[in-house]
């Protein structure tokens, strides 16, 4: 017969579980939210590239939903950020390819926690049963 304090063991780990599973999802969130941000990059570097005029005329957001007009031209060099807040220039095709490994990273680091997260909620579940299980016991 379980006792009382087997029960509250499994209670406290069942809330464990709970917690880590939901700073999971927002890991998951935030990665899911950089992802979008990384593919919209490279995106719009891909359209930029394929222009065929010398000056193409954009939109540049400064951020709070205010944008300044302005124009690239063509092989014009971005600013990449890559790494330790060191920003270098780079052809487009090499943003494309800094994008694409970071963008690589946050693919596995998403599938990563994913895994986790079944594991976590297999986990989770076996023990509730078996908890659920062991009130059902202790009060007969």
């Amino acid at each position: 017969m379980p006792t009382e304090e087997e029960i509250r063991r499994n209670l406290q780990v069942l809330e464990y579980y709970r917690e880590n599973l939901s700073s999971l999802e927002m890991q998951m969130q935030y990665t899911q939210a950089a992802l979008a941000d990384f593919n919209k990059a490279r995106l719009t570097i891909q359209q930029i590239e394929k222009k065929d005029s010398e000056k193409t005329e954009v939109m540049f957001p400064l951020g709070g939903g205010s944008f300044i007009s302005g124009s690239l031209q063509s092989g014009a060099k971005i600013l990449v950020d890559v790494g330790k807040g060191i920003v270098m220039e780079k052809s487009a095709k090499e943003a494309i390819e800094k994008l694409d490994q970071r963008i690589k990273t946050l693919q596995d680091s998403n599938q990563k926690i994913a895994e986790m997260m079944t594991k976590m909620e297999a986990e989770a579940n076996k023990l509730s049963e078996e908890t659920q299980k062991m009130m059902e016991q202790a009060g007969q």
